[in-house]
């Protein structure tokens, strides 16, 4: 396994983990979507069904934990406080073949060094406990997102407005997007993404 792939969701709501970065023998690296994933063993993932071996490639909404989350200065809630990022922690949705990023393992004080750690106090804390990781988090406003958007297929752009939290759901689309619209995103189907559609 080389990385995990979430969704980030504005405001404080846990992000989605849609699936893993798995790296087969031939050095190919390819994406396993979390519904297939039966179990995560030390050393081994154990999955379901036929596995589709096209090249992963990240799309705009995605984001890699490994990649891009940790090693990430953040604020605490309560403190107003800025922390790195040194774990994440996962969890699998009861009676739902869902999983999400609930904790993070943050350390107080100055970033550390390329070759060194910070030597404040480390600790857990809540997902929501923290900010600076999601869209809104990141001042990306209306028009920024649909410069995003625009980027998206239509699945998975319904996607991401069906986890759109209900403030951003109220701002959204902008007044200036609506007149002589062909697609309303009303009028998008709650769909599930999937990667082996054609490129």
């Amino acid at each position: 396994m080389r990385d995990l792939v979430v969704i980030l969701r504005p405001g404080r709501r846990p992000p989605r983990l849609l699936g893993l970065v798995v790296e087969l023998s031939t050095r190919r690296r390819i994406f396993l979507p979390m519904n297939r994933v039966t179990a995560v063993q030390s050393g081994q993932v154990i999955t379901t069904g036929v596995l589709n071996v096209r090249r992963f490639e990240q799309r705009p909404t995605e984001r890699l934990v490994f990649g891009e989350l940790l090693d990430r200065r953040v604020t605490l809630v309560e403190s107003d406080e800025e922390v790195t990022v040194l774990d994440l922690s996962v969890h699998q949705l009861p009676a739902r073949r869902e999983w999400e990023i609930d904790r993070v393992f943050v350390r107080k004080g100055k970033k550390g060094g390329a070759f060194r750690r910070g030597k404040g106090e480390a600790l857990t804390v809540e997902w929501s406990a923290v900010t600076g990781f999601s869209l809104e988090e990141q001042g990306q406003g209306a028009e920024n997102l649909l410069a995003t958007f625009e980027q998206l297929r239509p699945a998975d752009l319904a996607n991401v407005l069906h986890h759109l939290s209900p403030s951003a759901a109220r701002r959204w689309p902008p007044p200036s997007t609506t007149t002589g619209s062909p697609t309303s995103w009303r009028s998008c189907p709650r769909t599930t993404r999937s990667r082996s559609s054609a490129s």
